[in-house]
């Protein structure tokens, strides 16, 4: 939380990074964001086959 206060950045950067760098998704999974609602226009849901 430090950090992200210090750099001006959502604390779930700093966390996503330092999941992403060290591997483990599991780390710091109690800060979370509804980031899918922030890009829905930019998401498509996959297609379905018939």
């Amino acid at each position: 939380m430090a950090l992200a206060d210090k750099l001006r950045i959502h604390p779930t950067i700093v966390a996503g990074r330092v999941r992403h760098e060290t591997g483990n998704w599991r780390l710091l999974s109690s800060i979370k964001a509804d980031v899918r609602r922030l890009f829905a226009d930019q998401l498509q849901e996959p297609a379905h086959k018939a």
